[in-house]
């Protein structure tokens, strides 16, 4: 039968042991209600001799010594002979006692072993259930036959099976127990064994019957056969173990090929220590200049951990310069106070051969099994083994590395700078190539040239050995501003350079810059000499003033060289005479302002003149930029439209105006709203199905949306395309108006032909109506013939009362300018709707009969909203 030993102390703590407990007793359980209500019912079969139960649990008992040790996922299994007894005690015993003697066998031999209380009486238990259940197998299939008849032959093999199938199960159930897996894979492991020990024992016992069946002496020659059969077994064993730790050590050399990381060895050789040995836990240890540090592996851990400290097995074996074991319960003295003070049962320890002051030795500690087995000569014969190939492993590994290190320093050396450890030119050239072509399109690289003011002077007055130290110090400065935010390099004498890879924005290069500076000009020391290190600061950023390496240094040195003009500090190039951004740069920068939602919004209201209320609000774009400042829609409107980027432009302001809209509206407000759409844009079709999305989502009615289309060239060709051009808009619902009428290539005469619902005066007009009597005359026109076509007129740009009270006189509709608001942000806005009142406008002239009561505020009562710019 089988026998199993749960190993390692380690492993023991953590198993579920009270449930191990349980098992044993169910299997108990099971094993005495069986002989109750089962074997006791059973006559003895009519046999010439019968044998004592105390003489069977000898035989029982000598059985369990003649077997194969298996070691397995932290288990040991034992495959012994003690079924050949079974036949007989079922035959000659009856199975009553066969069951006792089994028991009463499988305990004395579990004492005589001195195995823990949990584990003999789970073995006792179990072995005593598969032999009541083999002797009801036997009886079952034997029925009325003869025991000497192929009936018989039947009922041995089921028996013998049968036992085996139980002990299997009881096995497998204590190991899912104790580990938490049930491996199924574990009985084909064991089928190499148990199915020839099925044909051993089953065939012996029935040669056992049969001898037995012709007497007492047929009895003594089976007993002689049985011992010999036996030590068969034991050597097929240990021939079945040898083979598995060639194999073991087979796999333990192909493991160490091909590695060249010490890491790697130590961790495989620590893994395959630990399965050859059998051993709970494993130590590589390192003696150095005195110094000694380990590697230890325990079984369940996952990889070994390092530390330094005392390791006194693998000090023993390093000062004996050979082998130690120390046997569990061993008597030596030294060997025993190593044990103690390393915290092991036992222990078997080599050392490497080695060529150098490192010296190396291999500790495997805790062997797993019962407490009879432990380390002997057979480990030791194994360490010695092991030792050459992880020697040869750990010093190829220790010369790669030393190859390894070499030649990082000789890189190294290629590409930095000898005096102060910076990259040099060529390592810098290829980190900037490196950054520009992985920037992300919503980020910058910066470029900082950085040049030591006063050096010629330094070097001197105090020498050019003080002037490298000065130069080192500068180095280490920059290097701590900047740390990990990019590459610090020499690329001159006294010049050094910064590349900041993939910064948020100019403003963060600029501020590492700052950094930078404010870092150069702290106090300094140089070999005992007070120094003012003060340093000029040249800044690019690509994409906005290059896109290239060369472009990128040139324009940081020359921003340089102006520092220095201007007594040092930090200079941002500029390449925008008369403050004008060139056409390249200005692109580059609008196409990431539009990504990163750099512009702005602003509001400017309207006004009834009828009625003195705020009856809309005008979206306007506005843009600061951190390098080029406040840049106008003059400006870069323009360039939108002839760079291909006014689609992305008004894509952002429709979302952005229509968004702000709807919450004014729901606020309470009720206003209108107005966008200025490009010429570019109009009859675009995704353009207008924009707007019915945007209208739809936030539930804006289209009558709440004009789109101002600019009087153009461009537009003066709609008066034979209005069908698919602005037509389309018209169909929407929403308003057209003309923007700047009157200073464009229209005329009155096509605006019969467009389906614009509204025109705006361009403010060129109405600066001058107070003062110029043509300017009077064609605004007082344009009023009569737009609202003789139906067309509301807004008039821009007025700034004075004067212009107001004529625009009113003159039956204009609205009025726009900063004589009633500036544009604001949308919670400046908010605040002045609250604020304003009609008495702040000019009042009506004589004989007006219009309202002056403001409706700019909420319309329905609620909470005050908190508006937020945009």
């Amino acid at each position: 039968m089988a026998g199993i030993s749960p190993v390692g102390s380690r492993q023991q703590g953590l198993r579920p042991v009270a449930v191990v407990w349980g098992l044993t007793a169910v299997l108990a359980g099971a094993a005495a209600a069986l002989w109750a209500l089962e074997l006791r019912q059973l006559p003895l079969l009519p046999t010439p001799v019968r044998l004592p139960w105390l003489l069977l649990a000898v035989g029982f008992g000598a059985g369990h010594f003649a077997g194969i040790r298996l070691e397995s996922r932290g288990q040991s299994h034992n495959i012994d002979l003690s079924d050949i007894v079974l036949l007989p005690a079922i035959v000659f015993a009856g199975p009553g006692p066969a069951l006792l003697a089994a028991a009463a066998g499988t305990l004395g031999r579990s004492l005589w072993i001195r195995r823990p209380a949990i584990k003999a009486l789970f073995n006792t238990a179990l072995h005593a259930l598969a032999v009541g259940t083999a002797a009801a197998c036997f009886r079952v299939v034997l029925g009325h036959g003869a025991v000497l008849g192929s009936r018989g032959w039947l009922a041995a093999a089921a028996a013998v099976l049968v036992a085996e199938l139980v002990t299997l199960l009881g096995i497998e159930a204590v190991i899912a127990v104790s580990t938490g897996q049930l491996a199924l894979e574990r009985w084909r492991q064991l089928g190499t064994t148990v199915v020839p020990k099925v044909g051993i024992v089953g065939g012996l016992g029935l040669a056992a019957v049969y001898m037995l069946w012709l007497g007492w002496s047929g009895g003594v020659l089976f007993a002689a056969l049985a011992a010999v059969a036996g030590a068969g077994y034991a050597a097929y064993g240990r021939l079945r173990s040898r083979h598995l730790q060639l194999d073991q050590l087979h796999r333990f050399e192909r493991a160490l090929a091909g590695l060249t990381d010490t890491a790697e060895v130590v961790t495989t050789v620590m893994g395959e220590a630990a399965a050859l040995f059998h051993a709970d836990l494993v130590q590589l240890v390192r003696s150095e200049g005195g110094v000694t540090t380990g590697h230890t592996l325990a079984v369940g851990v996952l990889g070994p951990h390092p530390a330094a400290g005392s390791y006194p097995m693998a000090e023993l074996a390093l000062e004996a310069r050979e082998p130690v074991v120390a046997p569990r319960g061993t008597g030596d003295p030294e060997l025993a106070g190593a044990l103690e003070a390393s915290g092991f049962r036992d222990a078997v320890a080599v050392p490497l051969p080695a060529e150098s002051s490192r010296r190396w030795a291999l500790v495997a500690a805790n062997r797993r099994g019962a407490s009879h087995i432990t380390f002997g000569a057979n480990d030791v014969a194994l360490a010695q083994t092991l030792a050459m190939p992880t020697a040869m492993a750990l010093r190829g590994t220790e010369l790669l590395g030393q190859l390894h290190a070499e030649m990082a320093l000789v890189q190294h050396q290629a590409s930095h700078d000898g005096l102060t450890g910076l990259a040099n030119r060529t390592l810098f050239s290829s980190q900037l190539d490196r950054a520009l072509a992985g920037r992300p399109a919503q980020s910058v690289v910066g470029v900082l040239i950085v040049d030591l003011d006063g050096f010629k002077k330094l070097n001197d007055s105090l020498g050019h050995e003080l002037g490298d130290m000065a130069l080192q110090t500068l180095a280490r400065r920059l290097s701590g501003a900047v740390g990990d935010d990019g590459t610090v390099g020499r690329i001159g004498g006294d010049e050094l350079a910064v590349v900041l890879p993939g910064a948020p924005s100019p403003a963060d290069v600029i501020a590492v810059a700052e950094r930078i500076d404010t870092a150069v000009r702290a106090p300094a020391e140089v070999a005992g000499v007070a120094i003012a290190l003060r340093a000029s600061i040249g800044v690019a950023v690509a994409p906005f003033h290059g896109e290239n390496r060369y472009t990128l240094l040139r324009q940081a040195d020359l921003a340089m060289s102006r520092a220095k003009q201007t007594g040092g500090g930090v200079r941002v190039q500029s390449d925008r005479p008369s403050d004008r951004v060139d056409r390249p740069s200005l692109v580059a920068a609008l196409r990431q302002a539009i990504d990163t939602s750099e512009l702005r919004l602003a509001y400017q209201p309207t006004v009834d003149f009828a009625t003195g209320r705020v009856n809309g609000v005008e979206a306007l774009s506005r843009w600061t930029h951190p390098l080029y400042g406040i840049i106008g829609p003059d400006q870069f409107i323009p360039i939108a439209e002839a760079s291909g980027l006014i689609g992305p432009l008004t894509r952002w302001m429709l979302e952005t105006a229509v968004a702000q809209m709807a919450r004014w509206q729901q606020a309470g407000f009720e206003l209108t709203l107005s966008v200025n759409l490009s010429p570019e844009q109009v009859g675009d079709s995704e353009v207008v199905a924009q707007i019915g999305q945007l209208l739809r989502r936030h539930g804006l009615a289209p009558s709440a949306l004009t789109l101002e289309v600019t009087e153009s060239q461009a537009l003066s060709q709609l008066q034979s395309e209005r069908a698919h051009l602005l037509q389309p808009l018209a169909d929407l619902g929403v308003g057209v108006s003309l923007d700047d009428f009157g200073v464009g290539t229209s005329t009155l005469v096509r605006l019969k032909s467009l389906p614009v619902n509204q025109l705006k005066i361009d403010k060129a007009f109405t600066a001058s109506l107070t003062t110029d009597p043509t300017d009077h005359a064609i605004v007082a026109s344009t009023i009569t013939l737009a609202h003789t076509l139906g067309l509301e007129v807004t008039a821009e740009g007025i700034e004075t009362a004067e212009a107001y009270q004529i625009l009113r006189h003159l039956g204009c509709d609205s009025a726009q300018g900063y004589l009633i608001s500036v544009p604001l942000a949308p919670a400046d806005l908010t605040r002045w709707l609250y604020d304003f009142t009609p008495a702040s406008l000019p009042g009506p002239p004589p004989g007006s009969t219009s309202d002056p009561r403001f409706t700019g505020r909420r319309l329905a009562s609620g909470p005050e909203p908190t508006g937020r710019a945009q």
